[in-house]
């Protein structure tokens, strides 16, 4: 049908990403009023509205290599499920993985290791104290930078791929 229709396997890929990155956006953008209304005007919690916006856009971009990961695993194993299951099953090791050196190499962390500093809250859902290292801005830089970085590269991998598959 995407013969037919004149339509290149890559730029239905990038179409697609477009829509999740937009999804992810509109869930996180929702997610964050909803925290910030019943934390402020029900819960009564002194909120900061600089600070979740930040929080916000650093979890949006720390997002997306978790989303190119998931086409990359699809585009493997063409099943959903594995997908879901891979990504779940690689959520669990990532408090434990953000607070040590090795962060820079697992994906599923970047958004952990990086609102470290932004909410001055450790992995496992303690507060951190002002001392911690975990409270270096540098993490935020490197992981920020790491997001867009391995989101570029595996999207790159993923449209070889799907020109590769279109050519055969």
């Amino acid at each position: 049908l995407l013969r037919r229709l004149d339509i290149l396997p890559e730029k239905m890929l990038i179409a697609k990403n477009g829509i999740v990155i937009f999804e992810l956006f509109t869930v996180l953008i929702l997610s964050s009023i909803g925290i910030y209304l019943i934390g402020r005007f029900l819960l009564h919690e002194e909120i900061s509205l600089k600070i979740m916006i930040v929080a916000t856009c650093c979890l949006f971009i720390g997002s997306l290599p978790v989303v190119a990961l998931s086409f990359f695993i699809y585009k493997l194993f063409h099943k959903r499920f594995l997908v879901i299951l891979i990504n779940f099953i690689f959520t669990f090791p990532s408090a434990i993985i953000a607070v040590t050196s090795y962060w820079e190499f697992f994906p599923w962390d970047y958004n952990l290791r990086i609102l470290c500093p932004i909410i001055e809250v450790h992995p496992n859902g303690t507060f951190l104290e002002k001392s911690s290292p975990l409270t270096s801005m540098n993490a935020v830089y490197v992981g920020l930078v790491l997001s867009v970085m391995v989101y570029i590269i595996i999207t790159a991998i993923n449209i070889v791929m799907e020109r590769g598959k279109g050519h055969a």
